[in-house]
C-alpha cells in the first residue's frame, strides 16, 4: 500500500496521501529547520506566548486582589450583622 491516512486537526477528516508526499514534506521541513528559516517565526511565537503569560499573570493578580477585597467586605458585613 503506497498511501497512508493523514488526519487534519480542525477539519476532523482523514484523507489518503501518498507516502512519497509525506516523505517529501518531511524532508522539506527538515531542510527548513536546518537552514533556521523558522527561527524568526519561533522567536515571534515565544515572544507572543511570553506576552500572553505576563498578561494572564497580571489578570490573576487583579483577580486575587478583588477576591481579597470581597473577603474583607464579607467579613465586615458579617461583623456588622452580628
Amino acid at each position: 500500500m503506497n498511501e497512508a491516512k493523514k488526519y487534519i486537526p480542525g477539519l476532523g477528516k482523514q484523507f489518503f496521501v501518498s507516502k512519497d508526499e509525506i516523505v517529501k514534506t518531511l524532508l522539506n521541513r527538515i531542510e527548513d529547520l536546518e537552514n533556521n528559516q523558522d527561527s524568526t517565526d519561533l522567536e515571534n511565537r515565544v515572544a507572543s506566548l511570553e506576552s500572553t503569560v505576563n498578561s494572564l499573570q497580571s489578570k490573576l493578580a487583579s483577580a486575587e486582589s478583588a477576591i481579597s477585597d470581597l473577603e474583607t467586605r464579607v467579613s465586615e458585613l458579617e461583623k456588622a450583622g452580628s
